[in-house]
């Protein structure tokens, strides 16, 4: 039998409605992006839309939910908070590939965090999850922000703007800090603006530059999505049995460093 989740809101809690190519009713951007990402040919690491529907007071989503599965917060949990590196690189890829899906059909989910992405216990295959926050992409700066601020790029705080790709490659960074530390590196605002990143377990010296990369106070030394396809991939492919990121086709040498504290 196939497991759904049912997922209900307040009509009052919609935060945009818009209006699909070929389509002719507004419907809450939530279910928008979902139709748009769940076209086939689907993406495995993307939960799916099974139905919806919209009344004069909510909107339901019916959702797969496979079993047994937790959000990646719980699965730290019981992981004593923190993950070895070989199976943060492969829970990382599948979150990339899935955002990856995404960007090429024109979503931005904009709230990537470990509580946004379910895993199987056993398989560890991953499903992103929550469009609630999403946008349609575009190329120009956004000048609102729906998302969880301990995830939000340092030039939404200085700036009161950003870009889909920076932010969600800043995300990613912290999604990865915290598969492998257990903790969020940046608590408040001025920390994220600083962007001192404290590394107080070692790992190895590609997963500190991968970080590094993607916590770039500077989004133009960051990497964009289609080279962490190509570099993590590789990585998985001829490094399999190895504990470490070993992107061997980026030179990060001479990439600052100077809002890293190792301790």
């Amino acid at each position: 039998m196939l497991q759904v989740a049912i997922k209900a809101m307040s009509i009052k809690a919609v935060a945009e409605w818009i209006q699909l190519p070929g389509e002719q009713q507004l419907i809450p951007i939530e279910i928008a992006l979902m139709k748009m990402v769940c076209k086939a040919p689907v993406s495995p690491g993307i939960i799916q839309l099974i139905d919806w529907s919209v009344s004069h007071s909510e909107v339901v989503l019916i959702l797969e939910h496979p079993e047994p599965c937790l959000n990646l917060l719980d699965f730290l949990s019981k992981r004593k908070k923190f993950l070895g590196e070989r199976l943060a690189r492969r829970i990382f890829l599948q979150v990339v590939e899935a955002l990856q899906h995404c960007q090429a059909r024109g979503v931005f989910h904009r709230d990537v965090k470990v509580d946004n992405v379910l895993i199987q216990s056993f398989t560890h295959q991953i499903k992103l999850i929550d469009f609630g926050c999403g946008a349609l992409l575009q190329e120009d700066e956004y000048t609102s922000y729906r998302g969880t601020r301990k995830y939000a790029p340092p030039e939404w705080f200085t700036k009161r703007r950003y870009l889909a790709e920076p932010a969600t490659v800043w995300s990613l960074g912290i999604l990865l800090y915290m598969l492998l530390y257990g903790s969020i590196p940046f608590e408040k605002k001025e920390e994220t603006i600083k962007g001192k990143v404290k590394f107080h377990r070692k790992v190895s010296r590609e997963c500190w530059n991968l970080i590094r990369r993607c916590l770039s106070l500077h989004p133009a030394d960051q990497l964009n999505c289609n080279l962490f396809q190509l570099d993590i991939y590789n990585s998985c492919a001829s490094a399999h049995n190895k504990m470490s990121f070993p992107l061997t086709s980026i030179s990060f040498d001479s990439m600052q460093s100077n809002n890293m504290t190792v301790i």
